[in-house]
């Protein structure tokens, strides 16, 4: 299947209500917006006589990203995986900015000119951040193969936010619920600290210190397995670290290391309180992008976005955020909750191979 860049379709984004328009014919009316959306963006057949515009060579440098996809429409993943793998990125859509234009966030590291390898979600209940992080999660699943992205998924509550996520074969393992189980969080650690110890020794023993030089050689010709970057999410990481305040120094460490291995952390809080901020101080100092929503206080905003003193927070405010990388300006962007998830895991729990398990 091919993919047309979109027709025109006027929509009211999230932010402020605008309407945005899209370029490009439009032969879909009588349609519902979802419907003309997966459409004119994507090329899904709606009934017989509906055409199929094939796209220009432009329309590739779309990134591509499952919130304006309906359910029932399947996803091509051999088209979309074969596109990213000749970009050699490991890019997420987060949402759309005021003009329209997809919001990216890059998870590569500084040396190869992305956002990562670490970032920040930090929002209050309200905000969307569960369906935001579920977005950037599935998000990141059609767009890689298995074989090169994977997760390990942990929540000190009871993990409703990955309700159906186990199907991924992208993700080796999902750890909940840690309130009743204290001593989850010390095997988390081990394991953790056992997959970085594994990944530094493939590496040495090819003769390399990092992950991105050993792709690249690989990708060279090279006789090299592939090595999945892996995406460690820790939701509501503040309260491990309240638990257990030596969870922080263990961050550090992860973070550090990390970095090299291809062991990137996504790190999710809805509080930032100040009794912890100098505690996380060694570990917010090594975060290089932020996505924040609306904060309980204006310091906890600002020491979301990693900024000494931030404009006026705005209202608590669903579907709203700000996405910051490295030393650049904040970039506002809005999104909605992805309608069609539960179709696009059934169809990728068919798309293995499975990720090694994590623990």
């Amino acid at each position: 299947m091919k993919w047309p860049y979109a027709a025109r379709l006027a929509v009211s984004e999230v932010l402020g209500g605008t309407s945005q328009s899209f370029p490009g014919p439009s032969a879909t009316r009588g349609f519902s917006l979802p419907q003309r959306v997966a459409a004119e963006v994507f090329g899904v057949r709606l009934a017989p006589e509906t055409p199929v515009w094939a796209p220009t060579d432009a329309s590739y440098d779309r990134p591509f990203s499952v919130l304006d996809l309906a359910e029932p429409y399947r996803v091509d993943l051999e088209e979309l995986h074969s596109r990213e793998a000749a970009r050699n990125r490991h890019r997420v859509a987060i949402g759309k900015d005021a003009d329209g234009r997809p919001v990216i966030v890059d998870l590569m590291g500084a040396e190869e000119g992305g956002d990562g390898p670490h970032g920040l979600l930090a929002g209050v209940i309200g905000t969307g951040r569960s369906e935001l992080l579920r977005n950037l999660v599935l998000d990141a699943a059609v767009v890689h193969p298995s074989t090169s992205l994977n997760f390990v998924l942990a929540d000190w509550h009871g993990g409703a936010t990955w309700s159906g996520f186990e199907r991924l074969p992208h993700v080796s393992s999902i750890i909940t619920n840690m309130t009743a189980e204290p001593p989850l969080i010390g095997r988390f650690e081990d394991a953790l600290r056992a997959e970085m110890h594994r990944r530094t020794e493939v590496l040495h023993h090819a003769g390399f210190t990092a992950l991105g030089a050993y792709e690249a050689a690989r990708r060279a010709g090279d006789d090299l397995d592939e090595m999945a970057t892996l995406l460690v999410v820790i939701e509501n990481f503040t309260e491990f670290v309240a638990a257990r305040p030596a969870f922080a120094g263990f961050l550090s460490e992860a973070l550090v290391i990390g970095r090299s291995v291809g062991v990137n952390l996504l790190l999710v809080a809805s509080r930032l309180p100040e009794s912890l901020i100098g505690v996380l101080r060694g570990v917010m100092d090594q975060l290089t992008y932020r996505i924040v929503l609306a904060m309980h206080s204006r310091q906890e905003w600002a020491t979301a976005l990693g900024v000494v003193a931030a404009p006026e927070m705005p209202a608590i405010r669903l579907g709203h955020g700000y996405f910051r990388s490295r030393d650049r300006a904040p970039t506002p962007f809005g999104f909605s909750e992805f309608p069609a998830s539960e179709a696009v895991v059934r169809q990728l729990s068919d798309h293995g191979p499975y990720a090694p398990r994590f623990l």
